[in-house]
């Protein structure tokens, strides 16, 4: 996914829709970890997920961990981009996306 889409993504799971309009809008979820903490919150990853990263060369590692005990298996959405904030956003676009939310 590009930083539009991801954008896009957690915009429409945020209820966002001046994000979807105004493209200046569109970069706060990637430039900035603050503002994923509401992201966090409302899908309740903040409360069941673990995060790692890492730097690697000029990039960054961002990884979630959801542990599924329930399932005897966990779940891991994992993104590797040129800054923390984008890895992060990556990753939580892509968990929202798997927990099918909105």
């Amino acid at each position: 996914m590009t930083n539009n889409e991801v954008n896009k993504v957690i915009a429409k799971y945020m209820d966002h829709p001046s994000y979807m309009i105004n493209h200046h809008m569109h970069t706060k979820f990637t430039n900035s970890l603050d503002a994923l903490v509401p992201v966090w919150e409302k899908a309740r990853i903040s409360n069941v997920c673990q995060f790692d990263f890492n730097r690697i060369g000029n990039n960054y590692e961002f990884t979630i961990f959801q542990d599924r005990p329930d399932k005897n298996y966990g779940n891991q959405w994992y993104a590797k981009e040129p800054t923390i904030q984008e890895a992060a956003a990556h990753a939580t676009a892509k968990a929202i996306l798997a927990l099918g939310e909105k």
